[in-house]
């Protein structure tokens, strides 16, 4: 087991674990604190498109042209994709349809644009 370590406080306990066979082992486990954080909702535009489920698997970057990764990152969701661009790192979620149609894509707002957005003051109403 690798032995995580961080400038930060942190608590830590010895339990013994049971081991393959009569041999017995302790083993460290060390929880770092997590600070709050606070959640905003923001309003983004997304770009979004359809296209025929068959064109997926050559679809091509809206930024750059190239040609995207596709990812099935969920395999109970076979109709929820991941495509990623190589060359300049933009993020699309394609959902399909069993049995073809079309698919929407959306493009994901790089973090840049989602960072300036929710580091804005709150307007009051």
């Amino acid at each position: 087991m690798a032995d995580v370590t961080s400038s930060h406080e942190c608590n830590h306990e010895e339990r013994p674990h049971e081991g393959v066979g009569s041999a017995a082992r302790t083993a460290t486990t060390k929880v770092f604190p997590v600070k709050p954080t606070t959640v905003r909702s923001i309003t983004l535009d997304l770009r979004c498109f359809s296209l025929p489920c068959s064109e997926v698997a050559h679809l091509d970057c809206r930024e750059c042209g190239s040609s995207l990764d596709i990812h099935q990152p969920d395999p109970g969701r076979p109709d929820r994709l991941l495509a990623t661009c190589p060359e300049c790192g933009h993020w699309y979620r394609v959902d399909t349809k069993p049995g073809g149609g079309r698919a929407q894509v959306i493009q994901f707002p790089e973090p840049i644009q989602v960072r300036g957005t929710a580091d804005r003051p709150r307007e009051r109403a």
